[in-house]
């Protein structure tokens, strides 16, 4: 039981850990993956600055961006190299 009882607490205490660090460590302009923030959000600010060009009757130019790379990858050594410079052990 005290196996289970460690586990737990390791848990608990990662969780509060992580609710610390990641907005510190998070862009505020990253809308996926954090929590509160939602990837919908984003489209409602396309949404939002389209009507704003109609509406000034202005010429704009408006990119989409592809993203699935960077989410279907993770570039191990870069991610572990950041968190050892974040003060992150090696454990």
């Amino acid at each position: 039981m005290t196996d289970y009882l460690l586990i737990t607490d390791q848990y608990l205490w990662l969780d509060a850990c992580t609710k610390v660090v990641i907005p510190l460590l998070v862009d505020e302009r990253q809308m996926a993956f954090v929590e509160g923030r939602g990837i919908l959000q984003s489209v409602v600010i396309l949404i939002e600055s389209l009507d704003e060009v109609r509406w000034m009757r202005k010429l704009c130019i408006f990119f989409k961006i592809d993203f699935e790379k960077t989410y279907d990858s993770v570039s191990w050594s870069f991610l572990l190299y950041m968190l050892h410079r974040f003060g992150f052990d090696e454990r």
